[in-house]
């Protein structure tokens, strides 16, 4: 069996299209990210008392947390394949009962082994999650309605960095850590119940043989890029194994291109960067922009409490304005964009968001603290659309029968994507501390400003990337629509 397309069994062509019911459908897709992004978030939060639990150091303990990427990363490409054998919808649901089941065995975990080789499990069964999840969103939506449901769908992912903390805090306060990966066994229930009974079975017409060379070389580039990227801020004495992994990693990935090309049912598809607006949302101007601001999540709390003195739970306070900013205009994204398209939307939210940036750069210590929330509230607006418009951008020209293996490259990309901008932030910090004079020191208020100049300035290059986009980029344009 060879067939393009894929086919959604028992269902109308109106709930194909997401019309009937798109909030609950999209809210029954949403859990599963929310569930494994709050799942991490309370886990760091409670990192140093899990860590005397066990008997061991938060540094050794956060090796389940590296665990739990890698995991994420190398196992995404292989979930096209499954997904393409089992089906989007099958593969939601047992990726689901396996994250459950990993949480329970997590929970009670007695050593340090069994609790990152229990977490590696955990973070294998979210990235089937995050696959399936996307392919049905992709398939019970069109291209009138798909950017409004990714907006929605973003929203309660967006309060899961938020919430973790605190609930973590409470649960390990007042209860057990280990009740912190049990709270997940409910919640994969409810997710797994409302996906049974509101979405429908997305499977693949396409049958292939699972491509052992090219997982092995893309799984192999992608431990070592993100191992490599995660240990930048460390010092000297790392620096050759971070330049071993970054050589290894790059000459892995060089293979693995040359791999998939010759191969004609590749476990990663290098030919949808051919595709103009999957490339510019994935690798160019979009990757920039999640560069910027997804640095500045990680910078900002340095400058607030290393630069500034501002307390812990004061800085926190003050982070939550870019989420503030972020949530409030979800609900103006899809408006916005059908009425003046994608090319002049991310450009503005670019070109706004970098203003604030360098306002923050040039500004910050003599700015009063209610005038600094008030900017991080403004580039939380423009990142929220900018972020919501990106993904949105990433599958307007992509057939249907491309949706999968779309989602998985996108997926990775986006994991890259987010080591890149910490290290990114950590190379400037260590340029700026060589140059202020204070190598080896804890980055100060001129160190930070000067890596949040240097996001600005990403943010702007970006900007003016955006502005390549054609006028005619829009939602649901005709032209793109009679390709599906």
């Amino acid at each position: 069996m060879n067939e393009a397309g894929e086919s959604l069994s028992g269902v109308s062509a109106e709930d194909a299209t997401g019309k009937g019911g798109l909030f609950k459908k999209t809210l029954a897709i949403a859990i599963p990210s929310f569930m494994t992004q709050l799942d991490g978030a309370m886990f760091i939060a409670a990192l140093p008392p899990i860590a005397r639990a066990l008997g061991v150091t938060p540094m050794e303990l956060s090796f389940g947390v590296t665990a739990f990427y890698i995991a994420h990363a190398i196992l995404l490409p292989a979930c096209g394949w499954l997904i393409d054998r089992i089906g989007a919808k099958t593969g939601c649901l047992f990726a689901l009962a396996a994250f459950a089941l990993f949480s329970a065995l997590t929970a009670l975990s007695s050593s340090l082994a069994i609790f990152v080789i229990c977490r590696f499990l955990q973070g294998g069964a979210a990235a089937l999650m995050l696959i399936s999840a996307r392919n049905i969103l992709l398939a019970v939506t069109d291209d009138s309605n798909r950017l409004n449901a990714m907006t929605w769908v973003s929203m309660p992912m967006l309060l899961a960095p938020t919430l973790g903390p605190p609930l973590g805090g409470i649960i390990v306060t007042w209860f057990n850590w280990r009740a912190i990966f049990l709270v997940n066994i409910p919640v994969a229930i409810l997710a797994a119940a409302m996906i049974a009974i509101l979405l429908p079975s997305v499977r693949s017409g396409l049958l292939r043989r699972f491509d052992w060379a090219g997982f092995l070389l893309v799984g192999g580039s992608l431990i070592c890029l993100i191992s490599a990227l995660g240990m930048v801020s460390n010092e000297a004495p790392f620096y050759r194994l971070f330049a071993g992994l970054l050589t290894v990693g790059t000459v892995l990935g060089v293979a693995a291109y040359r791999h998939c090309e010759r191969t004609e049912h590749p476990i990663f598809d290098f030919s949808v960067f051919r595709t103009p607006t999957f490339r510019m949302s994935t690798i160019g101007s979009g990757l920039g922009a999640r560069i910027a601001f997804r640095g500045l999540s990680f910078v900002l709390i340095i400058m607030l409490q290393l630069g500034l003195g501002i307390s812990v739970l004061k800085a926190a306070f003050i982070v939550l304005a870019v989420d503030a900013g972020d949530l409030v205009t979800k609900p103006f994204v899809s408006p916005a964009i059908k009425r003046i398209g994608y090319r002049n939307a991310l450009f503005a939210t670019s070109f706004i968001g970098a203003g604030g940036l360098l306002f923050i750069a040039i500004g910050a210590g003599n700015q009063p603290i209610a005038l600094l929330i008030c900017v991080l509230v403004v580039i939380g607006a423009a990142r929220g659309i900018l972020f919501s418009g990106t993904t949105g951008l990433t599958y307007v020209d992509i057939r249907r029968e491309q949706h999968n293996m779309s989602s998985v490259v996108s997926a990775t990309s986006l994991q890259l994507g987010n080591a890149l901008a910490v290290a990114f932030v950590s190379i400037i910090l260590l340029i700026a501390g060589a140059v202020t004079g204070r190598a080896g020191a804890d980055p100060g208020l001129a160190e930070t400003k000067i890596a949040i100049l240097a996001l600005g300035i990403v943010a702007a290059i970006s900007a003016i990337g955006f502005r390549s986009l054609p006028k005619t980029v829009t939602v649901g344009r005709p032209d793109v629509a009679s390709l599906k």
